[in-house]
């Protein structure tokens, strides 16, 4: 089985210490399986190195959302059919391209919690 995690909008504080954790711990059952993370290639902070994880560098200075949107709309069906994955994992919750079958996390809820708003709107 082969995985890849778009991790493209991952590339500060506790989202990069939430991707590290979960390379850490993630179990690839057999010589089979295969994990790609696909991050950019200037990444200001330090990414969890593995030999048995694949790293597929994106040359896009403009981390803007606008432009990870159209990557992901353009260009991620094309890579994912190339390295032949057969899921894709998100984690930082929004996918707009055309390949399936893919899971998305939302890692911030809080902003959600009713507690939260009424503080926020005060």
């Amino acid at each position: 089985m082969k995985i890849a995690i778009d991790a493209l909008n991952l590339y500060s504080g506790g989202s990069i210490t939430h991707l590290n954790n979960f390379l850490l711990h993630f179990d690839l059952n057999n010589n089979n399986d295969s994990l790609y993370v696909i991050i950019y290639k200037n990444l200001p902070v330090k990414i969890l190195k593995n030999n048995r994880i694949k790293y597929v560098y994106i040359n896009n200075n403009k981390k803007s959302i606008f432009n990870r949107l159209i990557w992901q709309f353009f260009n991620s069906n094309r890579l994912y059919k190339k390295l032949k994955i057969d899921y894709l994992f998100v984690p930082g919750g929004i996918y707009i391209g055309n390949f399936k079958p893919f899971i998305v996390m939302c890692r911030n809820m809080l902003l959600f919690e009713k507690n939260q708003i009424v503080y926020m709107n005060q």
